[in-house]
């Protein structure tokens, strides 16, 4: 059991944020066959759930309760908070890295302007979040959406034993949520195929909704090459199902016991679809100190570990400066 305390834990403060791109895309293969365990029957289904998660690097869970209609009540949401007019969305930026940020985001260098985020710290006894006042019910759908994810990856992580024997308790996790907007890209050279290029979230373990597309006001279905592929396969499932995908941190705190999930986000080949996306990332407590002893996982992670271990502070940290344009 102790083996399993150390490595899923969960993914911000920024969690959720790029680890350093993986140099080369896996070959694409055909969709992944996604087994999706029923919430109601997760207690004793322990070792597949285990397994799943070592072997493939997520797992899919139908069913939770009020996940379905969290999630549609969010995405309706989502979608007025995106039509606002832009001056109303800069007053929800924060300098807490909290709140609206659109373009921000770079990826090997290049900045991705069509991209939005809002992150919320949802954990914090006092809500220091920016919300727009003319949209009240933004934040109490994004609160109650995040806040289920959040307890059913702490039921997840209590399954497999973490919070158990072991040094990182359930009630030291914290949470962030991360909206996502992939807009129409203002100009786009054909070249590239992503949304969101490969690479491993740099936290814990992270909470993904199915995401849903638009054209103009309409909901249609995902197009057939576009969407989010784990180890090369794509994904795709029901959307009342609750994922859950593995981080580095993860991996360090396991010693590569288990190892974080390389996962990217296509985009369609042809048509001006827009992809709005949902994420909650878990973090353990800034002073714990990652140091892993194991050689293979040190030399993985040896240009961002400087010789040796740090804090998850610093290593989150290190995410920022190096995904983030502050200004």
């Amino acid at each position: 059991m102790k083996q399993y305390l150390k490595y899923i834990i969960l993914s911000i403060i920024f969690i959720g944020v790029l680890s350093p791109p993986i140099t080369c895309i896996a070959s694409e293969r055909e969709q992944e066959q996604v087994k999706i365990f029923q919430y109601q029957n997760l207690p004793d289904s322990k070792d597949e759930v285990t397994s799943m998660l070592h072997q493939k690097g997520f797992i899919a869970i139908q069913n939770v309760i009020g996940f379905k209609e969290a999630r549609d009540k969010f995405f309706e949401q989502q979608k007025l908070f995106v039509a606002l007019p832009d001056e109303v969305k800069e007053r929800c930026v924060s300098q807490n890295f909290c709140g609206w940020a659109y373009g921000k985001e770079c990826f090997e260098g290049i900045q991705d302007k069509s991209k939005g985020s809002y992150y919320a710290n949802i954990s914090d006894p006092v809500d220091k979040n920016p919300w727009p006042e003319s949209l009240p019910e933004f934040r109490i759908a994004y609160i109650n959406l995040a806040t289920l994810i959040f307890n059913t990856a702490k039921e997840v992580l209590s399954l497999v034993g973490i919070g158990k024997n072991s040094e990182l308790e359930l009630e030291q996790l914290s949470a962030t949520g991360r909206m996502l907007y992939y807009g129409i890209p203002e100009r786009d050279d054909g070249n590239n195929r992503f949304w969101c290029g490969e690479h491993l979230d740099h936290g814990l373990f992270t909470g993904l909704c199915p995401a849903i597309y638009r054209q103009g006001d309409q909901i249609v279905d995902e197009p057939a090459e576009a969407g989010l592929y784990i180890k090369g396969r794509k994904i795709s499932v029901p959307s009342d199902v609750l994922m859950f995908q593995v981080g580095e941190t993860a991996e360090l705190l396991s010693n590569g016991e288990i190892t974080a999930t390389e996962h990217y986000v296509k985009k369609p080949l042809n048509g001006a679809y827009e992809r709005f996306a949902f994420a909650l990332f878990c973090a353990p407590p800034n002073s714990l100190y990652l140091n892993p002893s194991n050689k293979s996982v040190i030399e993985k992670y040896q240009a961002r570990l400087s010789g040796g271990g740090m804090t998850f502070e610093q290593w989150n940290a290190k995410a920022f400066e190096r995904y983030y344009i502050t200004k």
